[in-house]
């Protein structure tokens, strides 16, 4: 609570300690995500890499003897085995001997997380040749959409985990600090007994070493002022019996009182 404008140290630490939770497990949880998209791309890549390779060398001597019906079966038999937005094979000139493009599919992604992320793999480029003699080229790029969606999936589990041992660690540490901070308390309300005269000790001490020497220190002032106060109440006593009780009868001097 807020008296006199004060914040409490126990909501001091609490809201230092959530504030650290939140940016460490945020940082983890994007980190994690961003090493996922560089692997994803370089997945894409490689896979793009090998798939031109291996179409390249297919479908060389095709291309080589303008066998285009046998060359477009293959590049649709890998088109549709495969997670490829296009592929396209060209001559030596750079003209389009055939091709196979997909359109892009509708976004099961949500199109902030996309641009976020902004995952652009490398197209695989193979050049095919016959003999000693260059006859063509393969280009393929792998569908990146593939890569949106397992990262789309893999960022809400990071995140409601993060999110579950987040919650879970800020109880703890919420406990820990309750625990730490009870001494402090008790320290408070020992100091108001001492107001009232009371001169109890703490028991039993914390198992801070800190907070352990401190109240050690109170409980051995809290002593000595029970000694000073009992010490001073005698002191009083004996003045009051000097000054109103007669020595030899030990009744109470009247004449005294009265002067």
């Amino acid at each position: 609570m807020l008296q006199g404008g004060y914040v409490s140290l126990h909501r001091q630490m609490v809201l230092l300690i959530t504030g650290l939770l939140l940016f460490l497990l945020a940082g983890i949880c994007i980190l994690s995500v961003h090493n996922s998209r560089n692997y994803l791309e370089y997945q894409l890549h490689t896979h793009a890499q090998d798939t031109a390779t291996s179409l390249g060398l297919s479908i060389s001597k095709a291309v080589a003897e303008d066998d285009l019906a046998l060359v477009q079966t293959m590049v649709d038999a890998i088109f549709d085995r495969g997670d490829f937005v296009e592929i396209m094979v060209r001559n030596p000139d750079g003209d389009v001997i055939t091709s196979r493009t997909m359109a892009p599919p509708p976004h099961l992604v949500p199109r902030w997380f996309v641009r976020w992320l902004k995952i652009n793999p490398m197209p695989g480029i193979s050049e095919m040749s016959e003999g000693w003699r260059m006859v063509g080229e393969v280009r393929v790029l792998s569908d990146k959409d593939v890569a949106n969606r397992n990262l789309w999936h893999a960022a809400k589990q990071a995140f409601w985990l993060f999110l579950g041992v987040g919650l879970i660690s800020w109880v703890v540490i919420l406990f820990i600090v309750r625990t730490v901070l009870k001494p402090l308390r008790t320290l408070e309300q020992q100091a108001d007994a001492i107001c009232r005269k009371d001169f109890s000790g703490q028991q039993p001490l914390p198992k801070t070493r800190e907070l352990k020497r401190v109240v050690q220190a109170i409980n051995r002032m809290t002593r000595q002022l029970k000694v000073l106060f009992d010490e001073q109440v005698a002191q009083i006593e004996q003045v009051r019996n000097q000054a109103y009780v007669d020595p030899v009868s030990g009744l109470g001097n009247t004449c005294k009182r009265t002067n």
